[in-house]
Protein backbone atom coordinates (compact mmCIF):
# COMPACT_ATOMS: atom_id res chain seq x y z
CA UNK A 1 0.00 0.00 0.00
CA UNK A 2 1.33 3.19 -0.65
CA UNK A 3 1.85 6.07 1.80
CA UNK A 4 -0.76 7.80 0.02
CA UNK A 5 -3.02 5.35 0.40
CA UNK A 6 -2.56 5.07 4.25
CA UNK A 7 -3.28 8.56 4.10
CA UNK A 8 -6.15 8.08 3.12
CA UNK A 9 -7.28 4.99 4.86
CA UNK A 10 -6.00 6.84 7.79
CA UNK A 11 -8.13 9.80 7.55
CA UNK A 12 -11.20 7.57 6.55
CA UNK A 13 -10.93 5.64 9.40
CA UNK A 14 -10.19 8.51 12.37
CA UNK A 15 -13.92 9.99 10.34
CA UNK A 16 -15.58 7.04 10.82
CA UNK A 17 -14.66 7.26 15.07
CA UNK A 18 -15.57 10.63 15.32
CA UNK A 19 -18.86 9.65 13.76
CA UNK A 20 -19.85 6.88 15.85
CA UNK A 21 -19.22 8.42 18.85
CA UNK A 22 -20.11 12.76 18.16
CA UNK A 23 -23.70 13.62 19.26
CA UNK A 24 -25.99 15.46 17.57
CA UNK A 25 -28.56 17.73 18.84
CA UNK A 26 -31.20 14.20 18.24
CA UNK A 27 -29.42 11.50 20.12
CA UNK A 28 -29.72 12.15 24.15
CA UNK A 29 -28.82 9.62 26.31
CA UNK A 30 -31.44 7.80 28.00
CA UNK A 31 -31.25 8.39 31.55
CA UNK A 32 -31.94 12.19 30.35
CA UNK A 33 -35.59 11.43 28.30
CA UNK A 34 -38.90 10.44 29.70
CA UNK A 35 -40.46 8.25 26.86
CA UNK A 36 -43.99 8.98 26.80
CA UNK A 37 -46.53 5.85 25.57
CA UNK A 38 -49.51 7.29 25.33
CA UNK A 39 -51.29 10.77 25.39
CA UNK A 40 -55.13 11.65 26.57
CA UNK A 41 -56.50 15.03 24.94
CA UNK A 42 -59.90 16.51 26.98
CA UNK A 43 -61.29 19.48 26.23
CA UNK A 44 -62.05 21.91 29.76
CA UNK A 45 -63.83 24.53 28.85
CA UNK A 46 -61.75 26.97 26.56
CA UNK A 47 -58.37 24.93 26.95
CA UNK A 48 -57.13 21.93 26.74
CA UNK A 49 -55.45 19.05 28.89
CA UNK A 50 -53.01 17.02 27.73
CA UNK A 51 -52.40 13.65 29.60
CA UNK A 52 -49.02 12.18 28.97
CA UNK A 53 -48.44 8.37 30.23
CA UNK A 54 -44.34 8.03 30.70
CA UNK A 55 -43.13 4.99 32.02
CA UNK A 56 -41.50 4.88 34.84
CA UNK A 57 -37.90 3.60 35.26
CA UNK A 58 -37.62 -0.04 36.30
CA UNK A 59 -36.43 -0.21 39.88
CA UNK A 60 -38.05 3.28 40.57
CA UNK A 61 -40.66 3.56 43.52
CA UNK A 62 -43.55 5.33 44.98
CA UNK A 63 -44.75 5.11 48.13
CA UNK A 64 -42.26 3.31 49.21
CA UNK A 65 -43.24 0.57 47.78
CA UNK A 66 -41.76 -1.60 44.55
CA UNK A 67 -43.51 -0.75 41.75
CA UNK A 68 -42.79 -4.04 40.34
CA UNK A 69 -46.24 -5.49 41.18
CA UNK A 70 -48.08 -2.52 40.45
CA UNK A 71 -48.97 0.73 38.07
CA UNK A 72 -45.04 0.67 35.86
CA UNK A 73 -46.08 4.28 34.41
CA UNK A 74 -46.48 7.77 35.27
CA UNK A 75 -49.39 10.00 34.62
CA UNK A 76 -48.73 13.76 34.08
CA UNK A 77 -51.08 16.73 33.00
CA UNK A 78 -50.95 20.08 31.60
CA UNK A 79 -53.77 22.55 30.56
CA UNK A 80 -53.47 25.53 28.03
CA UNK A 81 -55.10 26.88 25.08
CA UNK A 82 -53.43 24.81 22.57
CA UNK A 83 -52.20 21.36 22.21
CA UNK A 84 -48.54 23.02 21.42
CA UNK A 85 -48.38 25.25 24.50
CA UNK A 86 -49.94 21.98 27.02
CA UNK A 87 -46.81 20.03 25.42
CA UNK A 88 -44.65 22.67 25.90
CA UNK A 89 -46.07 22.94 29.40
CA UNK A 90 -45.56 19.45 30.52
CA UNK A 91 -41.75 19.92 28.99
CA UNK A 92 -41.35 23.01 31.39
CA UNK A 93 -42.79 20.78 34.48
CA UNK A 94 -40.85 17.53 34.34
CA UNK A 95 -37.41 16.32 34.82
CA UNK A 96 -35.67 15.05 31.39
CA UNK A 97 -36.70 16.01 28.19
CA UNK A 98 -40.21 14.18 26.98
CA UNK A 99 -39.40 11.56 24.15
CA UNK A 100 -42.54 10.74 21.74
CA UNK A 101 -41.30 8.90 18.82
CA UNK A 102 -42.22 5.47 20.96
CA UNK A 103 -45.91 7.23 21.43
CA UNK A 104 -48.22 4.29 20.69
CA UNK A 105 -51.57 6.07 20.90
CA UNK A 106 -53.78 9.39 21.22
CA UNK A 107 -56.80 9.20 23.27
CA UNK A 108 -59.79 11.62 22.61
CA UNK A 109 -62.22 12.44 25.37
CA UNK A 110 -65.52 12.93 23.90
CA UNK A 111 -66.43 16.68 24.47
CA UNK A 112 -62.83 17.50 22.90
CA UNK A 113 -63.90 15.13 20.07
CA UNK A 114 -67.48 16.34 19.28
CA UNK A 115 -65.80 19.94 18.76
CA UNK A 116 -63.65 18.77 16.41
CA UNK A 117 -59.78 17.20 15.67
CA UNK A 118 -58.85 19.21 13.44
CA UNK A 119 -57.04 20.98 15.75
CA UNK A 120 -54.62 18.12 17.27
CA UNK A 121 -54.61 16.22 13.46
CA UNK A 122 -52.80 19.39 11.66
CA UNK A 123 -49.90 19.53 15.03
CA UNK A 124 -49.65 15.56 14.88
CA UNK A 125 -49.02 15.50 11.17
CA UNK A 126 -46.52 18.26 11.30
CA UNK A 127 -44.19 16.62 14.20
CA UNK A 128 -41.70 15.24 12.81
CA UNK A 129 -41.13 13.15 15.78
CA UNK A 130 -44.66 11.16 15.67
CA UNK A 131 -44.87 8.03 13.76
CA UNK A 132 -48.16 7.81 11.57
CA UNK A 133 -48.35 4.18 12.97
CA UNK A 134 -49.61 5.20 16.04
CA UNK A 135 -53.48 5.11 17.21
CA UNK A 136 -56.40 7.70 17.06
CA UNK A 137 -58.80 6.43 19.77
CA UNK A 138 -62.10 8.10 21.15
CA UNK A 139 -63.67 7.51 24.61
CA UNK A 140 -67.11 8.44 25.24
CA UNK A 141 -66.32 10.21 28.57
CA UNK A 142 -62.86 11.87 29.67
CA UNK A 143 -59.20 10.34 28.03
CA UNK A 144 -57.93 11.08 31.53
CA UNK A 145 -60.14 8.87 33.55
CA UNK A 146 -59.32 5.64 31.09
CA UNK A 147 -55.29 6.53 31.23
CA UNK A 148 -55.18 6.14 34.63
CA UNK A 149 -56.84 2.96 35.13
CA UNK A 150 -54.62 -0.29 35.71
CA UNK A 151 -54.91 -2.86 32.80
CA UNK A 152 -53.88 -6.35 33.85
CA UNK A 153 -51.86 -8.02 32.94
CA UNK A 154 -50.16 -5.16 31.54
CA UNK A 155 -48.31 -2.56 33.58
CA UNK A 156 -48.52 -0.06 31.39
CA UNK A 157 -52.29 0.86 30.09
CA UNK A 158 -51.64 2.14 27.04
CA UNK A 159 -50.12 -1.25 25.83
CA UNK A 160 -52.97 -2.95 27.12
CA UNK A 161 -55.58 -0.64 24.86
CA UNK A 162 -53.36 -1.22 22.13
CA UNK A 163 -53.48 -5.04 22.07
CA UNK A 164 -57.10 -4.27 22.50
CA UNK A 165 -57.73 -2.49 19.89
CA UNK A 166 -55.26 -5.03 17.86
CA UNK A 167 -57.06 -7.86 18.20
CA UNK A 168 -60.23 -6.13 17.62
CA UNK A 169 -59.28 -4.77 14.40
CA UNK A 170 -58.36 -8.72 13.14
CA UNK A 171 -62.24 -8.51 12.03
CA UNK A 172 -61.72 -5.70 9.83
CA UNK A 173 -59.24 -3.14 8.71
CA UNK A 174 -61.58 -0.35 9.38
CA UNK A 175 -61.07 -0.51 13.49
CA UNK A 176 -57.56 -0.11 13.39
CA UNK A 177 -57.52 3.16 13.88
CA UNK A 178 -53.91 4.16 12.70
CA UNK A 179 -53.03 7.88 12.48
CA UNK A 180 -52.19 7.11 8.86
CA UNK A 181 -55.44 5.45 8.11
CA UNK A 182 -57.81 8.28 9.72
CA UNK A 183 -55.88 11.38 8.40
CA UNK A 184 -56.00 9.67 4.90
CA UNK A 185 -59.97 9.04 5.55
CA UNK A 186 -60.50 12.95 7.07
CA UNK A 187 -59.00 13.71 3.49
CA UNK A 188 -60.90 12.00 1.20
CA UNK A 189 -63.67 12.59 -0.75
CA UNK A 190 -66.31 11.08 2.25
CA UNK A 191 -64.58 13.32 4.64
CA UNK A 192 -65.64 10.68 7.29
CA UNK A 193 -63.18 8.81 8.94
CA UNK A 194 -63.91 6.23 12.31
CA UNK A 195 -62.13 5.88 14.94
CA UNK A 196 -62.26 3.29 17.80
CA UNK A 197 -64.22 3.47 20.88
CA UNK A 198 -62.32 2.79 24.61
CA UNK A 199 -64.07 2.89 27.81
CA UNK A 200 -63.80 1.48 31.06
CA UNK A 201 -65.48 -1.70 31.59
CA UNK A 202 -67.21 -2.76 35.03
CA UNK A 203 -63.84 -3.80 36.48
CA UNK A 204 -62.06 0.08 35.56
CA UNK A 205 -60.25 -2.22 32.59
CA UNK A 206 -60.23 -0.21 28.99
CA UNK A 207 -62.36 -2.04 26.77
CA UNK A 208 -63.29 -1.42 23.45
CA UNK A 209 -67.06 -0.55 23.51
CA UNK A 210 -67.57 0.09 19.15
CA UNK A 211 -66.57 2.76 16.63
CA UNK A 212 -67.08 6.69 16.80
CA UNK A 213 -69.02 7.92 13.17
CA UNK A 214 -67.29 11.41 12.44
CA UNK A 215 -68.06 13.80 9.73
CA UNK A 216 -65.49 15.84 8.98
CA UNK A 217 -63.36 15.81 12.41
CA UNK A 218 -66.49 15.90 14.62
CA UNK A 219 -67.54 13.15 16.45
CA UNK A 220 -71.49 12.41 15.73
CA UNK A 221 -72.65 9.09 16.91
CA UNK A 222 -70.56 6.13 18.62
CA UNK A 223 -72.08 2.83 17.31
CA UNK A 224 -71.86 0.19 20.20
CA UNK A 225 -70.53 -3.42 19.51
CA UNK A 226 -73.77 -4.93 17.97
CA UNK A 227 -74.51 -2.01 15.89
CA UNK A 228 -71.03 -2.34 14.74
CA UNK A 229 -70.83 -5.44 12.99
CA UNK A 230 -72.77 -4.47 10.65
CA UNK A 231 -70.59 -1.21 9.47
CA UNK A 232 -67.65 -3.93 8.82
CA UNK A 233 -70.00 -5.73 6.24
CA UNK A 234 -70.03 -2.18 4.48
CA UNK A 235 -65.99 -1.42 5.10
CA UNK A 236 -64.65 -5.25 4.61
CA UNK A 237 -63.44 -7.25 4.03
CA UNK A 238 -64.14 -9.07 7.23
CA UNK A 239 -63.65 -12.47 9.27
CA UNK A 240 -63.87 -14.46 12.49
CA UNK A 241 -66.72 -12.50 12.69
CA UNK A 242 -69.29 -15.23 15.34
CA UNK A 243 -72.83 -14.77 14.56
CA UNK A 244 -75.32 -16.59 15.93
CA UNK A 245 -78.82 -16.60 15.08
CA UNK A 246 -81.72 -17.33 17.16
CA UNK A 247 -83.91 -20.85 16.35
CA UNK A 248 -87.36 -20.50 15.50
CA UNK A 249 -90.25 -23.00 16.74
CA UNK A 250 -91.65 -25.84 14.70
CA UNK A 251 -94.96 -28.08 14.72
CA UNK A 252 -93.38 -30.54 16.53
CA UNK A 253 -91.97 -28.86 18.94
CA UNK A 254 -87.89 -28.99 18.09
CA UNK A 255 -86.30 -25.98 17.30
CA UNK A 256 -85.64 -24.91 13.59
CA UNK A 257 -82.88 -22.54 12.48
CA UNK A 258 -84.63 -19.36 12.12
CA UNK A 259 -84.17 -16.90 8.47
CA UNK A 260 -86.30 -16.35 5.46
CA UNK A 261 -88.70 -18.87 4.56
CA UNK A 262 -87.94 -21.12 1.88
CA UNK A 263 -90.17 -22.76 -1.05
CA UNK A 264 -89.27 -26.48 0.90
CA UNK A 265 -90.62 -25.03 4.03
CA UNK A 266 -94.07 -27.27 5.25
CA UNK A 267 -94.47 -25.45 8.47
CA UNK A 268 -98.49 -25.25 9.12
CA UNK A 269 -99.95 -22.46 10.48
CA UNK A 270 -101.70 -22.08 13.19
CA UNK A 271 -100.10 -24.75 15.17
CA UNK A 272 -99.13 -24.76 18.29
CA UNK A 273 -95.05 -23.94 18.27
CA UNK A 274 -92.38 -23.42 21.40
CA UNK A 275 -88.78 -21.85 20.79
CA UNK A 276 -85.94 -24.16 21.89
CA UNK A 277 -82.25 -24.35 21.54
CA UNK A 278 -79.76 -21.44 21.99
CA UNK A 279 -80.20 -20.83 18.26
CA UNK A 280 -77.33 -21.77 15.01
CA UNK A 281 -73.94 -20.29 15.57
CA UNK A 282 -71.71 -19.44 12.52
CA UNK A 283 -67.83 -18.14 11.91
CA UNK A 284 -67.48 -16.40 9.23
CA UNK A 285 -64.40 -17.38 7.62
CA UNK A 286 -63.92 -14.45 4.60
CA UNK A 287 -66.02 -11.98 3.49
CA UNK A 288 -65.67 -9.35 -0.09
CA UNK A 289 -67.53 -6.22 0.00
CA UNK A 290 -68.38 -4.63 -3.79
CA UNK A 291 -69.61 -1.33 -3.40
CA UNK A 292 -70.96 -0.27 -6.98
CA UNK A 293 -72.75 3.34 -7.77
CA UNK A 294 -75.25 3.26 -10.10
CA UNK A 295 -76.40 6.15 -12.69
CA UNK A 296 -79.98 5.22 -14.12
CA UNK A 297 -82.19 8.43 -15.40
CA UNK A 298 -80.27 10.75 -13.41
CA UNK A 299 -80.33 8.79 -10.20
CA UNK A 300 -77.50 8.15 -7.95
CA UNK A 301 -78.42 4.44 -6.06
CA UNK A 302 -75.52 1.96 -4.79
CA UNK A 303 -75.70 -2.05 -5.04
CA UNK A 304 -73.26 -3.70 -2.13
CA UNK A 305 -72.62 -7.36 -3.28
CA UNK A 306 -71.18 -9.50 -0.63
CA UNK A 307 -69.58 -13.02 -1.10
CA UNK A 308 -68.17 -14.90 2.02
CA UNK A 309 -67.62 -18.19 3.35
CA UNK A 310 -68.70 -19.73 6.72
CA UNK A 311 -68.88 -22.61 9.30
CA UNK A 312 -71.42 -24.05 10.95
CA UNK A 313 -70.39 -24.20 14.81
CA UNK A 314 -74.33 -24.96 16.84
CA UNK A 315 -76.75 -26.46 15.49
CA UNK A 316 -80.70 -25.63 16.66
CA UNK A 317 -82.09 -29.05 18.76
CA UNK A 318 -83.54 -31.36 16.68
CA UNK A 319 -82.23 -30.39 13.37
CA UNK A 320 -80.01 -33.28 11.28
CA UNK A 321 -77.58 -32.23 8.52
CA UNK A 322 -78.88 -32.80 5.31
CA UNK A 323 -79.09 -30.81 1.90
CA UNK A 324 -81.91 -29.20 2.49
CA UNK A 325 -80.89 -28.15 5.98
CA UNK A 326 -77.83 -26.41 4.76
CA UNK A 327 -79.88 -24.79 2.05
CA UNK A 328 -81.70 -23.38 4.98
CA UNK A 329 -79.08 -22.63 6.98
CA UNK A 330 -77.31 -20.44 4.46
CA UNK A 331 -80.95 -18.52 3.73
CA UNK A 332 -80.73 -17.74 7.26
CA UNK A 333 -77.29 -16.74 7.56
CA UNK A 334 -77.99 -14.63 4.53
CA UNK A 335 -80.90 -12.88 5.72
CA UNK A 336 -78.96 -11.99 8.91
CA UNK A 337 -75.90 -10.41 7.22
CA UNK A 338 -78.42 -8.22 5.33
CA UNK A 339 -80.78 -7.14 8.30
CA UNK A 340 -77.27 -6.02 10.02
CA UNK A 341 -76.06 -4.33 6.93
CA UNK A 342 -79.27 -2.56 6.44
CA UNK A 343 -79.78 -1.06 10.22
CA UNK A 344 -76.22 0.15 10.22
CA UNK A 345 -76.34 1.60 6.95
CA UNK A 346 -79.81 3.56 8.44
CA UNK A 347 -77.63 4.86 11.51
CA UNK A 348 -74.95 6.05 8.82
CA UNK A 349 -77.29 7.88 6.95
CA UNK A 350 -79.60 9.12 10.21
CA UNK A 351 -76.15 10.51 10.92
CA UNK A 352 -75.10 12.20 7.80
CA UNK A 353 -71.94 10.60 8.18
CA UNK A 354 -70.44 8.68 5.12
CA UNK A 355 -68.57 6.08 7.18
CA UNK A 356 -68.91 3.42 4.83
CA UNK A 357 -67.07 5.71 2.28
CA UNK A 358 -69.69 5.87 0.01
CA UNK A 359 -68.79 9.39 -1.45
CA UNK A 360 -65.04 8.33 -1.81
CA UNK A 361 -65.79 5.02 -3.67
CA UNK A 362 -68.22 7.24 -6.11
CA UNK A 363 -64.88 9.59 -6.93
CA UNK A 364 -63.03 6.73 -7.91
CA UNK A 365 -65.57 5.27 -9.79
CA UNK A 366 -66.01 8.43 -11.65
CA UNK A 367 -64.56 11.99 -10.46
CA UNK A 368 -67.28 14.18 -13.06
CA UNK A 369 -70.26 12.29 -11.25
CA UNK A 370 -68.91 12.72 -7.89
CA UNK A 371 -68.12 16.54 -8.89
CA UNK A 372 -71.77 17.41 -9.27
CA UNK A 373 -72.85 15.69 -5.89
CA UNK A 374 -69.49 17.12 -3.97
CA UNK A 375 -71.17 20.41 -2.45
CA UNK A 376 -74.14 18.76 -1.32
CA UNK A 377 -72.90 15.23 -0.27
CA UNK A 378 -74.17 14.72 3.14
CA UNK A 379 -77.77 15.29 2.25
CA UNK A 380 -77.03 13.35 -0.93
CA UNK A 381 -76.09 10.34 1.24
CA UNK A 382 -78.71 10.53 3.91
CA UNK A 383 -81.03 10.18 0.87
CA UNK A 384 -79.15 7.44 -1.39
CA UNK A 385 -81.12 4.67 -1.95
CA UNK A 386 -79.06 1.04 -1.27
CA UNK A 387 -79.66 -2.39 -2.71
CA UNK A 388 -77.86 -5.28 -1.40
CA UNK A 389 -77.47 -8.56 -2.77
CA UNK A 390 -75.76 -10.66 0.11
CA UNK A 391 -74.35 -14.93 -0.31
CA UNK A 392 -72.71 -16.92 2.22
CA UNK A 393 -71.70 -20.69 1.53
CA UNK A 394 -70.98 -23.03 4.25
CA UNK A 395 -67.96 -24.73 3.42
CA UNK A 396 -68.43 -27.10 6.39
CA UNK A 397 -70.55 -27.91 9.53
CA UNK A 398 -67.52 -27.48 11.88
CA UNK A 399 -69.77 -31.14 13.48
CA UNK A 400 -68.97 -34.23 13.57
CA UNK A 401 -71.79 -36.31 11.49
CA UNK A 402 -72.93 -38.15 14.95
CA UNK A 403 -72.60 -36.68 17.95
CA UNK A 404 -72.97 -38.76 21.69
CA UNK A 405 -75.05 -36.22 22.78
CA UNK A 406 -77.92 -36.69 20.23
CA UNK A 407 -77.73 -40.43 20.13
CA UNK A 408 -78.24 -40.66 23.85
CA UNK A 409 -80.83 -42.61 25.34
CA UNK A 410 -81.46 -44.66 28.92
CA UNK A 411 -82.65 -47.82 26.97
CA UNK A 412 -79.36 -48.05 24.79
CA UNK A 413 -75.73 -46.94 26.41
CA UNK A 414 -73.44 -46.13 25.46
CA UNK A 415 -74.09 -44.13 21.67
CA UNK A 416 -72.30 -44.89 18.65
CA UNK A 417 -69.62 -42.53 19.06
CA UNK A 418 -68.59 -43.86 22.94
CA UNK A 419 -68.41 -47.16 21.66
CA UNK A 420 -68.41 -49.12 18.21
CA UNK A 421 -71.11 -51.07 18.79
CA UNK A 422 -74.21 -50.65 21.05
CA UNK A 423 -74.84 -52.74 23.97
CA UNK A 424 -77.74 -55.22 23.61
Amino acid sequence: MTLKLQIIFGWLLAMTVVTLTGCTPDLVEVDKINVVLGFGVDEVGDNVRISAQIVLPQGAKGNNQDLSSKTQFLLEEATAKTFEQAMDELEAKLPRHMYVPHNTLVLFGNSYAEHGLARSFDYLERDRHYRRNELLLVTSGEARDVLKQQALPESINVLAIRQLVQQFSEKSSVVQSEQLRVIREFLEASHSPVLTVIDRGPNGQPNVTGIGLFRGSKLIKILDMNQTTGLLWLTGPVHKILLNIPCEPSTDGAAEAHGPASDTDNTTTGSTARPGGSGSSFRVLSANVNVTPIMQKGQLSYQVKVRGKAELLRLCQGETMNEKTMKKLEQSLNGNVKQQIESSMKLAQDSKADAVQFGTNLFRWNPTVWRQYASNWDDTFANLKVSYDVQFHLLRTGLTASSPTSEFSREQLPPKAGREELVK
